[in-house]
């Protein structure tokens, strides 16, 4: 592979753009902070 090629790769790797959500949007949102704490608790487990 080029340098150019693997240069363009790197940079689709390192996405730091953000996406905000409408507060609309946002209030319609399932995940709950608890959620995400069972989640951090035990990845393996909560994906099971």
């Amino acid at each position: 592979m080029g340098k150019q090629s693997q240069s363009t790769l790197d940079n689709l790797l390192t996405e730091e753009r953000g996406h905000p959500q409408s507060e609309e949007f946002a209030a319609q949102a399932n995940a709950t902070s608890a959620l995400y704490e069972e989640a951090s608790a035990d990845r393996e487990a909560f994906w099971a």
